[in-house]
């Protein structure tokens, strides 16, 4: 992801997803969660509608929107983590791309 946005990464690796079967829901998944960072940012009530993360993909869409709508990395990270379901995943998986995102030197040392 070096010196290139999530979208764009996002964008390079919808077709090398296509490629494999039955991909159709990760696709949607992914698809809702852009289309709603772009329309409801930092919505705690949009990841709702994304789903609870107990299964791959709405774990993915989280993670997916919470890191394309943060301001910064902790602001990601907070938003991946307070909802009611699969929290620790999505957490975990937004942190690890917003840290991709933005470099160690972006993360809080709390």
């Amino acid at each position: 992801m070096t010196n290139t946005s999530l979208q764009r990464v996002i964008e390079a690796v919808l077709p090398l997803l296509a490629a494999h079967p039955d991909h159709e829901e990760t696709t949607r998944a992914i698809a809702h969660a852009c289309r709603l960072a772009k329309e409801r940012p930092n919505d705690t009530g949009a990841l709702g509608k994304l789903g609870v993360g107990w299964i791959a993909e709405e774990a993915l869409a989280i993670a997916l929107y919470c890191a394309l709508s943060a301001t910064d990395f902790r602001a990601g990270v907070i938003l991946a983590v307070n909802h009611s379901g699969d929290s620790d995943s999505t957490g975990s998986m937004a942190g690890q791309l917003l840290g991709a995102m933005y470099g160690a030197s972006a993360m809080p040392t709390s």
